[in-house]
């Protein structure tokens, strides 16, 4: 049976984990189920992965305004052909791109009787490249084209959720080693998980819309590398 830890020793713990930051605190504590006292630890951990992306996405928008739904249909229509053509000159297979259907929206004016006072119709193209280079010569296509509805690109991997998942197992890892880093001068370890509870983080974000103007300017651009960060909340028995 794991002993009860000496009050000082506890209030000692604790003053050291005040000293970290509010994302890096470890604590002491003592847990009555009414079958004796049951000391444990509990250690906040942060695990990193590295990620290179090698997907691309480039999402657009075909997109006119008027008084005619009939002319605008067709001009939008037309306008998702040129981006289909520019994508299919890229060799970028049909399965990497999806066209989305019609959509039209009134254009209201609630100062005026009646309230419509036209249309918008449009239609979003989301496309995806396996390259950077590929990415920035479809974007090049489509400036030239008149295509200007473009969104802020995203970059992502296809190994993500491995990568997550080596991120968690990271952050186990380094809980427990704050636990013996806390205990390191009693003669009480860190023993079994008692609860993990996963605390958040943060991953990849899309490209900026500064990045996309690069882009569609011919600028040299590499993916570089992303930071995917995952943090835990540990608590262990004490032995």
């Amino acid at each position: 049976m794991a002993r009860l830890i000496p009050r000082m020793l506890i209030m000692a713990a604790l003053g050291l984990a005040g000293c970290s930051d509010e994302h890096n605190q470890q604590h002491l504590y003592t847990d009555d189920d009414g079958g004796g006292a049951k000391p444990y630890v509990e250690v906040t951990g942060t695990g990193e992965q590295e990620l290179v992306p090698d997907r691309f996405r480039v999402r657009a928008r075909a997109r006119r305004k008027g008084d005619a739904i009939p002319e605008l249909t067709d001009a939008v229509n037309q306008e998702v052909d040129t981006i289909l053509s520019l994508a299919s000159e890229l060799n970028i297979a049909d399965q990497a791109i999806t066209a989305s259907s019609l959509r039209v929206h009134p254009l209201r004016d609630h100062q005026r009787e009646g309230g419509i006072t036209g249309y918008r119709v449009e239609r979003p193209v989301e496309i995806e490249t396996q390259s950077m280079e590929t990415q920035a010569r479809l974007l090049t296509a489509l400036a030239r084209a008149g295509v200007r509805a473009i969104q802020p690109l995203e970059a992502r991997s296809s190994g993500y959720a491995q990568a997550e998942r080596n991120a968690l197992a990271a952050a186990v890892a380094d809980a427990r080693s704050r636990a013996h880093a806390l205990l390191a001068d009693t003669d009480t370890r860190a023993g079994a998980i008692l609860r993990v509870t996963e605390r958040g983080g943060s991953g990849p974000r899309p490209l900026t819309s500064s990045s996309a103007r690069a882009q569609a300017d011919g600028a040299n651009w590499h993916p570089g590398t992303q930071q995917l960060r995952r943090q835990v909340r540990v608590r262990f028995r004490l032995r």
